[in-house]
Order: C-alpha cells, then sequence, then structure tokens
C-alpha cells in the first residue's frame, strides 16, 4: 500500500496475490514493488497488470 494500493489480498490458499489500484501509473508502481518482493524470496513468480472489467456478466448461447 506504500506504493499506491488501494488494496491487496490472496486468491485461495495463496498461490495468487492481487492489488487494486486507480489508474495505470500506480499498477506500474505496484507491480514493479511486488516483482521486487518476489525476486527477494527465490519463489519463481509471474507478475501481471490488467484493467477491472466494467461490463456485467453475459451469458453467450
Amino acid at each position: 500500500m506504500e506504493n499506491g494500493s488501494l488494496g491487496c489480498g490472496i486468491s485461495g490458499s495463496g498461490p495468487s496475490v492481487f492489488a487494486l489500484m486507480r489508474g495505470e501509473k500506480a499498477a506500474a508502481k505496484v507491480k514493479t514493488a511486488m516483482t521486487q518482493a518476489y525476486q527477494d524470496t527465490g519463489i519463481n513468480f509471474n507478475a501481471y497488470s490488467s484493467k477491472i472489467a466494467t461490463e456485467e456478466v453475459k451469458i453467450i448461447s
């Protein structure tokens, strides 16, 4: 959160970590900080950033 995250959490038992930011600039800063944190542990990881969906769920038949 020191780098601009609005909040963060884990998915399931923790194999996935996520954070929410407002804007691409904040997302890049948080991604860099999280990448550095994981590099320091020696754990294999991938880092991604994406926009939040703004449309509701749709059923396609």
